[in-house]
């Protein structure tokens, strides 16, 4: 009965956490703080001693990963890309092999670089962040001296889909201002060229 009542508040203080995470995301619209909040509340639901979120840009015949937010890194640690090269005739809309490619490349780098700056090896975990169509990115995370559990990488997907979403809507609301104040240049530039043109037709 006690481990019963135990499982049981902690999966209330999880539910809380990921509500906490929830109203982040929904409040926030500017990208980089909301990444930067997220991930420091995903850190402490998880209980991961550091992390990472890394955002897709497509570029030609690579992907690009750029570091959008960090935490429980060295204070210098430099925001970084990582660069995949694609195969030809690679599709990124594959998103499960997408998704492991991403989580491979960061993985690898943050094993490599933890070692470098730790006395021992690091657990690692990440998951993808994924929207409606497609894969946008990574959340990732170490425990310095502890292996991470199931539980623990079920509840950073669960993190990680709900700011795939997020991310997603702010891309699409920043693309359809840019579009907006575009059309709105459009409209502005040909009423100045009919009022321009009336006026050189029109005799003093």
């Amino acid at each position: 009965l006690k481990n019963t009542q135990h499982e049981l508040s902690r999966r209330n203080s999880e539910l809380a956490a990921l509500n906490a995470i929830v109203n982040t995301l929904i409040e926030s619209r500017d990208l980089k703080q909301m990444l930067e909040a997220a991930l420091e509340k995903a850190l402490a639901v998880i209980e991961l001693d550091g992390g990472w979120i890394y955002l897709v840009q497509e570029d030609h015949n690579k992907i690009r990963l750029v570091q959008a937010a960090q935490r429980g890194l060295r204070e210098d640690s430099p925001e970084r890309s990582l660069e995949i090269f694609l195969e030809d005739g690679f599709e990124p809309s594959d998103s499960e092999y997408f998704s492991r490619c991403l989580a491979a490349t960061v993985n690898a780098f943050h094993h490599g670089y933890l070692a470098s700056i730790l006395d021992f090896q690091p657990w690692l975990v990440s998951a993808p962040l994924q929207g409606r169509d497609q894969v946008l990115g990574v959340l990732g995370g170490f425990c310095k001296g502890r292996k991470i559990t199931t539980r623990q990488e079920e509840i950073l997907t669960t993190i990680a889909r709900q700011i795939g979403v997020t991310v997603e809507n702010i891309q699409l609301v920043k693309k359809n201002s840019e579009i907006a104040v575009i059309q709105e240049v459009n409209r502005i530039r040909s009423e100045l060229i009919a009022n321009v043109s009336h006026e050189m037709k029109t005799p003093l």
